[in-house]
Protein backbone atom coordinates (compact mmCIF):
# COMPACT_ATOMS: atom_id res chain seq x y z
CA UNK A 1 0.00 0.00 0.00
CA UNK A 2 1.34 3.47 -0.89
CA UNK A 3 0.08 6.31 0.85
CA UNK A 4 0.91 10.18 -1.58
CA UNK A 5 0.95 12.59 1.00
CA UNK A 6 0.79 14.70 -2.04
CA UNK A 7 4.43 16.70 -1.15
CA UNK A 8 6.00 18.85 -3.60
CA UNK A 9 9.36 17.66 -5.41
CA UNK A 10 12.08 17.50 -3.08
CA UNK A 11 9.84 19.01 0.36
CA UNK A 12 10.82 21.52 1.94
CA UNK A 13 8.39 24.65 -0.19
CA UNK A 14 10.15 28.07 1.37
CA UNK A 15 12.43 30.08 -0.27
CA UNK A 16 14.94 32.08 2.01
CA UNK A 17 17.57 34.62 0.79
CA UNK A 18 20.61 33.60 2.15
CA UNK A 19 20.00 29.82 1.91
CA UNK A 20 20.96 27.48 -0.42
CA UNK A 21 18.24 25.61 0.14
CA UNK A 22 14.58 25.88 0.62
CA UNK A 23 13.07 24.89 4.25
CA UNK A 24 9.70 24.22 5.65
CA UNK A 25 9.07 20.19 4.44
CA UNK A 26 5.11 19.15 3.43
CA UNK A 27 5.40 15.99 4.53
CA UNK A 28 5.31 16.76 8.53
CA UNK A 29 1.95 18.47 8.11
CA UNK A 30 0.41 15.99 5.43
CA UNK A 31 2.06 13.31 7.66
CA UNK A 32 -0.13 14.53 10.90
CA UNK A 33 -3.17 14.76 9.05
CA UNK A 34 -3.07 11.18 7.11
CA UNK A 35 -1.89 9.61 10.24
CA UNK A 36 -4.72 11.14 12.46
CA UNK A 37 -6.92 10.51 9.73
CA UNK A 38 -6.02 6.52 9.85
CA UNK A 39 -6.38 6.27 13.09
CA UNK A 40 -9.90 7.49 13.36
CA UNK A 41 -10.95 4.93 10.24
CA UNK A 42 -9.30 2.49 12.82
CA UNK A 43 -11.45 3.39 15.80
CA UNK A 44 -14.31 3.81 13.35
CA UNK A 45 -13.76 -0.18 12.35
CA UNK A 46 -13.06 -1.61 15.65
CA UNK A 47 -16.15 0.04 16.70
CA UNK A 48 -18.25 -1.39 13.81
CA UNK A 49 -16.85 -4.99 14.81
CA UNK A 50 -17.86 -4.35 18.39
CA UNK A 51 -14.39 -3.58 19.92
CA UNK A 52 -14.33 -0.34 21.98
CA UNK A 53 -10.19 1.13 21.77
CA UNK A 54 -8.52 2.56 24.21
CA UNK A 55 -7.14 6.04 23.48
CA UNK A 56 -5.52 8.29 25.94
CA UNK A 57 -6.63 12.23 26.62
CA UNK A 58 -4.51 15.08 27.03
CA UNK A 59 -3.31 15.19 30.62
CA UNK A 60 -3.96 18.54 30.44
CA UNK A 61 -7.56 18.27 30.67
CA UNK A 62 -9.19 17.96 33.64
CA UNK A 63 -9.17 14.51 34.79
CA UNK A 64 -6.85 13.84 32.12
CA UNK A 65 -4.53 11.40 34.23
CA UNK A 66 -6.59 9.09 35.90
CA UNK A 67 -8.88 8.83 32.23
CA UNK A 68 -5.24 7.70 30.83
CA UNK A 69 -4.77 5.14 34.21
CA UNK A 70 -8.12 3.76 33.57
CA UNK A 71 -7.65 3.32 29.95
CA UNK A 72 -4.04 1.65 30.28
CA UNK A 73 -5.51 -0.79 33.44
CA UNK A 74 -8.72 -1.95 31.01
CA UNK A 75 -5.87 -2.06 28.50
CA UNK A 76 -3.53 -4.79 30.47
CA UNK A 77 -6.86 -6.78 30.86
CA UNK A 78 -8.14 -6.95 27.82
CA UNK A 79 -5.23 -6.23 25.04
CA UNK A 80 -7.89 -4.16 22.80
Amino acid sequence: MVIDNCGVVGDAIVEIEGMDAKVAPTSGVTFCYIIWALTCEAVDQMLARGLKPHVYQSINRPGGEEFNARAEAEYEKTGV
